[in-house]
This record gives C-alpha cells, structure tokens and sequence, in this order.
C-alpha cells in the first residue's frame, strides 16, 4: 500500500488540504478539499463522499454549445443532454427547506418504472391544496380508479358530462334514508339485504 502523502497548502482566502482526517468521521480521510475563508468549499473523501457547501447558493450554467434548440422540428423532440444525475445504487432526495421546490421545462415526465411487482408508484401529498390544469387531462386506471373526498365532490362539463359504464349505481343520501325505513317497517325487510346496502355505503375502499 502506498504511503500517504499530506498536502497542506494556505492561501489569503482558501486551503487545500489532502491525506489528513476529516473532522467528520463518516466522511473518512480527505482525498481533496479546498475550504475557503468564509466556510464554504468542495471535497472529495475516501469513502466515496462529494460534498459541496455554499452558504448563499449555487449556480451551475450547462449546455451553452448544446444542439438542442427548442424552435427546430428536427432536435424539438430529441434527447439531447445537458446534464444527467444518475444514481446506480441508492436513492436520489431534493429538499427544499424553507423554499419552494420548482420543475420547469417545455415537457415534464415523471416515470415510476419499478424494480418489482412492488415497485413503480407515484404519491403526491400536500397539507393544503393540490391544483391541476391542462388543455387535455386523461387519468386512467388500468384496474381500478377512484375518485373520493370527505367533504363535496363537483364533476362537470361547460357542454356536456358523460359518466357511463357497463355497471353504473348512483344513490343519493337522502334517498338512501328513505329506504332504510322501507327496510325496516315494510314488508321488504331482509336483514341480509339492509347489511348488504348499509356495508356498501361505509365501504372502505373508496378511500
């Protein structure tokens, strides 16, 4: 094994350092780092570590002499690069502290391919609102879909709404109370039958 060599290098405004130990232990020993006056700076450790830190922000310009150009036909709809992250093992986290997070591009794809049977999901949360718009907007299911909310739902066309199926039940609340009575003082009283349309409504899987 070759023997380790120590750079200690200072300069008025940055040092590079190589060879000695991190004052952070998961980090392992310093490959290469420059530190500048103010604390911020880059390095490159022996356990496979990048670490960057820039206490205002960070600015990275690419693509300059790409031949992508967004107004002609033949490179429009083309995959030309401009940077890639990839990450062969591991997961890939942004977090925006106490900021916005924004994507913005001619298109956005979000693709969930999966691993597994288990794999390949897309889960959007948010504590207040979520909003989409669009000139067209397809949402398909190819098992299932389902549309649920614990306050009020509005389902509408300016022209016209089609809701259709090869099976289609719609029960109003009210209504549904007025057959209750019907079940139970009437002579169509069936215990199986009101358990039946009761579990129906409390059914778990629309939400």
């Amino acid at each position: 094994m070759a023997k380790t060599n120590f750079t200690n290098q200072i300069y008025d405004y940055f040092r590079v350092d190589s060879g000695s130990k991190s004052t952070n232990n998961e980090l392992g020993r310093r490959y290469y780092t420059i530190t500048c006056g103010n604390g911020d700076g880059f390095g490159f450790y022996e356990d496979g570590v990048h670490k960057l830190v820039a206490s205002q922000f960070s600015i990275e310009t690419i693509g300059l002499d790409s031949k992508k150009n967004p107004g002609d036909p033949d490179t429009r709809d083309s995959f030309i690069p401009a940077k890639i992250i990839q990450a062969i093992n591991g997961d890939i986290y942004l977090h925006a502290m106490a900021g916005d997070l924004i994507l913005q591009g001619n298109n956005v794809i979000i693709r969930a391919d999966g691993d597994s049977n288990n794999d390949g999901t897309i889960e959007l949360n948010a504590n207040n609102n979520i909003n989409v718009e669009g000139k067209d907007i397809t949402v398909l299911g190819t098992s299932n879909a389902r549309f649920a909310s614990y306050g009020d739902v509005v389902i509408g066309g300016k022209l016209g709404t089609n809701i259709n199926g090869s099976l289609t039940s719609m029960s109003d609340a009210n209504s549904m109370i007025a057959s209750f009575g019907e079940f139970i003082s009437g002579d169509i009283f069936s215990p199986s039958k009101f358990l039946e349309t009761f579990s129906r409504m409390l059914d778990p899987r629309v939400f």
